[in-house]
Parts: structure tokens; sequence; C-alpha cells
């Protein structure tokens, strides 16, 4: 059942993002990607990104114990041959906040075809209501990937500043 809607919501992204053209297509493809994670919780936040021909969806459920779980889609539009990018990534987040930034595990697989689940760590800064997705070193210890302590974190130069919008 769970592939099934993940089935469902790769389509409805990929026809959505493929009309990614003029402000009132944005605005078409904010409140698909809105409305793609289901019925709206009292505790849920939702955002979106666009970045060029680049787009993103994330949905967060803050618990009563500050732990922080949600959704995150990834969608690529024009990737280059040999590229790390697949076209679209779609996984769930786990994480809490430290201060004014997010710091979570991101479980997610890359394209359609691909079944293979990846986990990296992400951060997201809490900036003037904007969630900016930050980079980093990795290290992996033991099987778990985590950014490395003793390099900083990234903001700067981030494709991926998520907007808040009104969950659907």
């Amino acid at each position: 059942m769970k592939n099934s809607g993940y089935l469902i919501a790769i389509v409805a992204l990929s026809v959505i993002l493929s009309c990614n053209q003029g402000k009132k297509d944005q605005t078409k493809m904010i409140d698909s990607l809105t409305s793609m994670s289901g019925a709206r919780r009292p505790d849920q936040q939702c955002f979106v990104a666009l970045f060029e021909k680049d787009s993103a969806s994330l949905t967060l459920h803050n618990a009563p114990d500050g732990k922080v779980t949600g959704k995150m889609y990834i969608r690529y539009g024009e990737i280059e041959e040999m590229a790390l990018e697949n076209e679209l990534n779609i996984g769930k987040i786990n994480g809490e906040y430290k201060g004014d930034t997010l710091f979570a595990n991101y479980m997610f697989t890359s394209g359609t075809m691909n079944k293979t689940i990846y986990s990296n760590p992400i951060a997201l800064l809490l900036k003037k209501g904007t969630l900016i997705l930050g980079a980093g070193v990795i290290v992996n210890y033991l099987g778990r990937s985590s950014f490395d302590k003793n390099k900083p974190l990234d903001f700067s130069k981030s494709r991926f500043h998520f907007k808040p919008v009104s969950c659907k």
C-alpha cells in the first residue's frame, strides 16, 4: 500500500513539476506540492523551495517532546549525464531542533526505479521563518553518517530556501 502511495506522489509530482514556468504555474505547483502530504494536522508545518528548475517540498510534524518528523520531496529539473543527483528524491525526516537549526536524518530513495534507501544527515537553519538547507562535510563511522563536528556547516550557498506555505 505504501508503494502505491509513493507511485501516485511520484507521478503527480512529475506532472506538476514539468510545468515549471511563470508565476501562475509556480502557484499551482506550490498548491499541488503542499496537498501531497495528506490531511492537515495541528502540529504540521509545510514549506516549498524553488531554485531555477529544481523544486522541493517539506512537511514537518513537531512532537511535544521536541522531536521533529516529516517528509521531503526534491525534484531536480535538469540532470546532467553522470550527475550525482537523480531526477527525484523522496524520503522521511527524523530529528530535532538545536537552537535555531533542525538537525535530522533524511532517509530517501533516489530516482523512480531505484529501491535502495539512502540515509544522510541534513541541517535546516530557521531564519526569519524560512528554513535554509545547509551543507557540510559528512563522515561515516560504524555505518552511520553524520556531519563532521570539526567543520562548520555552510548555509550561505544553499539552493533550497524553504518558504512556509499553508498545508492542504
